[in-house]
């Protein structure tokens, strides 16, 4: 069982903590850098798209995960 291939949810699963973290890699961590120096309007709606979309890649790990767990 250990050394089976991993199944579709789990593939999902990586890939979508893959994508939580190449987000705040590429475009939360620069963000909050430059909002450090100042206010603006448009890192900060950056800012806050990226955070939704890590929100939610974040969730379809999570649910991937509970559903490759329940189903092996």
């Amino acid at each position: 069982m250990l050394l089976d291939r991993p199944g579709v949810l789990t593939v999902a699963a990586v890939g979508a903590c893959k994508l939580a973290g190449g987000l705040t890699a590429t475009v939360a961590a620069p963000a909050h850098g430059r909002l450090a120096a100042g206010r603006d309007r448009r890192t900060l709606r950056r800012l806050l798209l990226a955070d939704q979309l890590r929100l939610a890649s974040a969730t379809v790990a999570l649910a991937c995960a509970l559903a490759a767990a329940i189903n092996s």
